[in-house]
């Protein structure tokens, strides 16, 4: 039975969305064709009709992943009034519901240690994914009219979500997270 090209399309998504909450939940060398397939509710055996290798899966995920991600960090800055656009940035950044659900959250906070050894197809997926969320964070930046560094920004929103994940009880992550969360001047 051959499919249209609308089938595929939608079938292509399913495995790309449950590759991105795979990984990020339980990291890149737990990710397995079989499981991943089962996850999205098909066979193992369509995943070669859709992509050409494990790799290409990564690259597409991540990016799917990275979208995924940063759609609510652009939705709270456009909805935050000015002067407090990057404040929205990173209380959505730092919130608990990113805290506890890495399956849906930045890759970087989850598994950026991991992606540092992968294959360079990989790596430049997650460089795209840095570089949207650093622009996300300079926008912020500018609409507030502050004289801030974004890099500098993105490395403690990074930091801060990565250490308050490695605390087993959820009142410490916040703990942490309230305390790692920088407070920026009006403009």
């Amino acid at each position: 039975m051959r499919y249209d090209a609308a089938h595929k399309s939608a079938t292509r998504s399913k495995v790309l969305a449950a590759a991105a909450r795979g990984f990020r939940r339980n990291g890149l060398d737990k990710l397995s064709i079989p499981g991943l397939m089962s996850d999205a509710g098909l066979t193992h055996g369509g995943f070669y009709n859709h992509f050409e290798s494990k790799k290409q899966l990564l690259v597409e995920a991540l990016d799917f992943a990275f979208d995924e991600a940063q759609a609510e960090l652009r939705s709270a800055s456009a909805a935050a009034p000015a002067g407090a656009k990057l404040q929205a940035v990173v209380a959505c950044y730092l919130s608990q519901r990113h805290c506890d659900s890495a399956q849906t959250g930045c890759p970087l906070a989850g598994i950026g240690s991991e992606l540092t050894r992968e294959p360079e197809p990989v790596k430049q997926a997650a460089l795209r994914g840095l570089d949207q969320l650093k622009a996300i964070v300079a926008d912020a930046i500018a609409a507030d009219g502050l004289d801030l560094n974004a890099e500098s920004v993105v490395a403690t929103l990074v930091g801060a979500m990565l250490i308050a994940r490695l605390h087993g009880d959820p009142a410490q992550a916040m703990a942490w997270l309230h305390k790692a969360m920088p407070t920026f001047p009006r403009a």
